[in-house]
Formats: C-alpha cells, structure tokens, sequence
C-alpha cells in the first residue's frame, strides 16, 4: 500500500555518509584541556572519509552530466556528437546499469551514424568495452553486442581494413557460435557469410 511507503533508510541509498555520521557521533567529544591524543587517528581517517564522499558525489555528478550529454545529443540527432562524448566517458567509473545504458545509447548513435566511418567505429568499440565490464549480459545485450561486433566489422572492411574485419567476424563466431536464441544465431550466419565473401 502507498501510505506504507518509507523512503530509503540512508545505510542502502548513502552507505558511506551513513557510517561516517555514526562514527562523528560515537566518538568522544574533542576536551581541549585533554592530554590524550587520539591514538587511532579516527578524527582524521573521518576527515579522509569526508573528503573521499565528496570526491565521489562529484564524480558521479560529472557522470551523470555526461551521460545526458550524449542522450541530448541523441536527441538532436547529433550521432557524431553523441559518440564524441560517449568517448570521453571513463566507463569503469559507471554502475552496472549506467553501463547497460551506455551500451544502448552508443548503439543508437554508431547505429543512428552509420556512414562507416571512425566515429562510428569507435562507437561500436565503446559498446564492447561497456560489455566487458559487466558481469552478465542479457538476451538483448548479447544481441546488441553481436550487432555492434557484426557492424564493426563491415565498417572496417569499408575502411579496407580487411584482416581486422576478419578477425571481427571470427570474433562473433567464436562467442556466440554455440547460441541456441534466433537474433544471435542470425548475427552468427551474418558473420559467416562475411567472412566468405574474402
């Protein structure tokens, strides 16, 4: 029922705020007329824990900004642009699902591009690097990395980089040649056939 809704407790929605708050109130007030140093350092380990919150809420601001950075530009319909700040984003610095995000978004603008050029390429090189950082890919993400893979592919035989091209293909043969699911069994007989047209 919605009058039994609570918002989330801070432990699960700011972990690190939460205990640094404990913390500051369970240590022993600062007695300037104490003599007794604090010999575990816990003022200034909280101190450190302050700093290192802070760097983390800006850091996850500068990732936010720069995620709707590249869901503008694909909004405008600005694939280049799109791919040029999808670029710069440092995708170890994503949570999981602002990873499986960034996969989608950079397929739709490689996808939205699709003039076989570098930008495109390397929009297709994003969405395999933000897969590799994920611990498991859904049906449709395995597609959407078969695609990309397939895709980058023809782009480089288009650049006539041609036995990059055919490591590619070999590539989607060889991780998704055993897949029982229709779309990646497609990608798979597409990436055969390219790889016969050598």
């Amino acid at each position: 029922r919605l009058d039994e809704f609570r918002p989330t407790p801070e432990l699960l929605h700011n972990p690190l705020n939460f205990f640094i708050t404990r913390l500051r109130q369970d240590l022993p007030p600062d007695e300037p007329s104490s003599a007794q140093p604090d010999i575990y350092l816990m003022r200034s380990m909280l101190e450190r824990l302050g700093r290192a919150q802070q760097n983390l809420a800006q850091t996850q601001q500068a990732l936010d900004s720069s995620l709707e950075n590249v869901r503008d530009a694909i909004r405008r319909v600005q694939y280049r642009e799109a791919l040029a700040f999808g670029a710069k984003i440092p995708l170890a610095d994503l949570f999981e699902a602002e990873r499986r995000e960034f996969m989608r978004l950079m397929w739709d603008a490689a996808d939205g591009l699709n003039d076989n050029s570098e930008d495109e390429l390397r929009g297709y090189e994003r969405i395999e690097a933000a897969s590799a950082l994920l611990p498991g890919l859904a049906e449709e993400e395995q597609t959407m990395l078969a695609r990309a893979l397939l895709r980058k592919g023809y782009v480089l035989d288009e650049l006539k980089r041609s036995e990059e091209a055919l490591a590619v293909y070999e590539e989607v043969v060889s991780r998704f040649g055993e897949a029982t699911e229709l779309p990646l069994r497609e990608q798979v007989a597409r990436a055969l056939v390219n790889k016969g047209f050598r």
